[in-house]
């Protein structure tokens, strides 16, 4: 599912920016999950209120709750639709990778499980 709101987002917007711009309803500058569920109703993508929930957690890399510029950019540019390449997996010493956590964040399966 992930890929799909990727892809419906690319096929109506040339840039992460303008999708952005269009998907905050208020202007503050960052996609609260309700904003990001409007917004994507709008554009013909409805989510449930835990794929939200789980979209927002995958994509916030500052722990805010709410998705800046940059963490969106992220999402809108990314080749894979994988948590490695959304930036919560990083490789590890023994050449494996170790999973990012931070406090309060939902355990990877559990965000998999809510795109499966």
């Amino acid at each position: 599912r992930l890929k799909r709101v990727q892809q419906k987002l690319r096929s109506k917007f040339p840039d992460a920016e303008s999708s952005f711009k269009q998907i905050d309803l208020d202007c503050g500058g960052t996609l609260n999950q309700s904003e990001l569920a409007v917004g994507l109703f709008k554009l013909g993508v409805w989510l449930s209120p835990q794929e939200v929930r789980a979209l927002v957690e995958i994509l916030d890399m500052d722990g805010s709750s709410d998705l800046d510029q940059h963490e969106w950019k992220r999402f809108f540019t990314a080749r894979r639709m994988s948590l490695s390449e959304l930036g919560h997996v990083a490789p590890s010493k023994g050449g494996g990778s170790k999973v990012r956590r931070r406090p309060g964040h939902r355990r990877d399966s559990v965000i998999r499980a809510a795109f499966d």
